[in-house]
């Protein structure tokens, strides 16, 4: 588990992997264990390319719905709008979401404080038996590296521009963050 400090708040974040019998449950056990003032998700990692993504949709997330500027009334939904940069609630769910079935997942808490961050992400991650597991993203990456490209629009060209970035794996990270970024400058 890691945990970051925002303008406003904390956030815990850890990846891992859980199995998922019935979504419903398992979005309400999540909510039901959220801080009161903040909020909690679970999201798949399949269009993930790597933990700043994430980092960056929750600060976009939070900064959308305190300037007027959100996709979505719900912070939970916003982030995943942002995660996966998909202005359209249905699109970010079926990019973004938890399917049922064992599945690489991040988990996500954002609260007041860094204590309470981490007890609630602590609470849901034992009330949904999720289990922590480190190379999460990398194995992602590796597996998923093309279609990753493919789905965000990445250009060889683009990353062949972002080689000083030391390796084509970072320079596909950099141009995904990029292009989700992005989503909430366009029209």
């Amino acid at each position: 588990m890691k945990s970051f400090l925002l303008p406003r708040g904390a956030m815990a974040l850890d990846w891992g992997a859980i199995t998922v019998n019935n979504r419903d449950n398992l979005l309400k056990t999540i909510a039901e264990n959220a801080p009161s003032k903040g909020f909690a998700q679970a999201f798949g990692v399949q269009w993930i390319a790597g933990e700043e993504q994430a980092i960056r949709a929750v600060e976009q997330a939070l900064e959308s719905h305190e300037n007027g500027t959100n996709f979505s009334q719900k912070l939970e939904l916003e982030f995943l709008q942002r995660l996966v940069g998909e202005k359209q609630s249905n699109q970010a769910i079926e990019f973004g979401g938890i399917s049922e079935s064992k599945q690489a997942v991040g988990l996500i808490v954002v609260a007041p404080k860094p204590a309470e961050a981490k007890r609630a992400l602590q609470r849901i991650s034992k009330s949904i038996h999720f289990k922590p597991k480190r190379n999460v993203l990398a194995e992602n990456l590796r597996k998923n590296a093309k279609a990753l490209q493919h789905h965000y629009g990445v250009t060889d060209r683009e990353l062949e521009a972002l080689k000083d970035l030391g390796s084509r794996t970072k320079a596909l990270q950099a141009a995904v963050l990029e292009k989700v970024v992005l989503v909430s400058l366009e029209e």
